[in-house]
């Protein structure tokens, strides 16, 4: 189980998710058919991407590559949507009744 921080850390959206998933990036490389190499330049911004290496990405990840460009942050975030998306209508209300209430 990835820790927060870990995941609040994340340089990128792309190290978020694999981070969420308890990934190394010798792993994502493997399911996404490129290097660590490639995938350790992609997350550090030491390297650029291609739209390809950013589709293998997704494709392994099982994201929309836009997804990939977003700040760290914000996967999180859609992270917990995507669980609130899959839950049954009643439980989405539960859950948006609760997120109002800490809301203020």
């Amino acid at each position: 189980m990835p820790r927060k921080a870990d995941i609040a850390n994340a340089p990128n959206a792309i190290a978020a998710w694999r981070t969420m998933r308890g990934w190394s990036q010798e792993k994502l490389a493997t399911e996404a058919g490129l290097t660590k190499a490639t995938i350790s330049r992609i997350e550090t911004g030491c390297g650029a991407y291609t739209q390809t290496s950013l589709e293998c990405i997704a494709r392994a990840l099982n994201k929309e590559a836009w997804m990939l460009l977003l700040p760290a942050d914000s996967a999180l975030l859609l992270e917990a949507i995507e669980a609130i998306v899959a839950l049954p209508a009643t439980e989405r209300r539960r859950i948006v009744n609760v997120i109002r209430a800490f809301a203020g």
